[in-house]
């Protein structure tokens, strides 16, 4: 996106005649990189350490399967899709998570874990997160034009 972005901007300039100014630096990879170094160091995390380790170290059931599958490609997949109505998405998007103040990720993570529930019969499943890294829990760091993959994967 910022790489687009910034084409985009200098072929409009360079078009119209005008010079090419492009928006301030932000902070490198390198500096994100050693500040997530010492974020990871600290004592908010260090406290939180155990309850994660806890966590996945956990024996959970695996999900069952019909049967082992030989390989795993994209021609052996399958895919099911569904749509909601746009009033049940509006709700979904602007009033579901008002009664606990909840997030989108916590109604569609509740909303698999009752699918999984009901399918298997468990009550506890290991499901890991990816968000896209650029989330602020950083302090004092810009990396909003910093091209680079932050993916961040949680359980």
């Amino acid at each position: 996106r910022i790489l687009f972005e910034d084409f985009s901007t200098s072929y409009k300039q360079a078009v119209s005649g005008e010079s090419i100014k492009l928006p301030q630096k932000t902070d490198s990879y390198l500096t994100y990189s050693q500040r997530i170094v010492d974020y990871s160091k600290s004592r908010q995390v260090q406290r939180e350490a155990a309850y994660w380790d806890e966590c996945e170290s956990r024996h959970i059931q695996p999900i069952p399967k019909d049967n082992d599958a030989a390989s795993n490609t994209f021609k052996d997949t399958e895919v099911i899709d569904f749509e909601l109505s746009r009033h049940h998405t509006e709700l979904l998007l602007t009033a579901a998570h008002k009664a606990y103040s909840t997030e989108m990720n916590d109604i569609l993570l509740t909303a698999l874990g009752f699918a999984l529930q009901k399918w298997t019969g468990n009550n506890q499943f290991k499901i890991s997160m990816e968000g896209h890294g650029r989330e602020s829990y950083l302090e004092d760091i810009d990396i909003s034009r910093t091209v680079g993959w932050f993916t961040s994967i949680y359980p």
